[in-house]
């Protein structure tokens, strides 16, 4: 989806039902520097649903949320920015 530049895909994924595709929409749109990214980054930001993610050998259980806020101590930033900077997205 990243190499045919469909954002209006991953942007879809930011309102399933599924926390986890949420985050995957909205981890798409920043690397296609899409237009919308901000404005589902603040939507998301308030989104109090549970999530599980991996972030090197560490499972963390927060929320949609958490993972946009809460830094990560090992490496001082926040889950989501470590989860999507190495997300291999096609």
């Amino acid at each position: 989806m990243v190499r045919q530049r469909r954002s209006g895909d991953f942007l879809a994924l930011t309102t399933s039902d599924e926390s986890v595709a949420r985050l995957y929409g909205l981890c798409g749109l920043r690397h296609l520097d899409a237009p919308e990214y901000a404005d589902v980054y603040c939507r998301l930001g308030e989104d109090g649903s549970a999530v599980s993610a991996i972030v090197g050998c560490f499972g963390v259980n927060d929320t949609v949320e958490g993972i946009l806020a809460h830094e990560f101590r090992k490496w001082g930033k926040p889950v989501f920015d470590i989860v999507c900077k190495d997300l291999v997205l096609w």
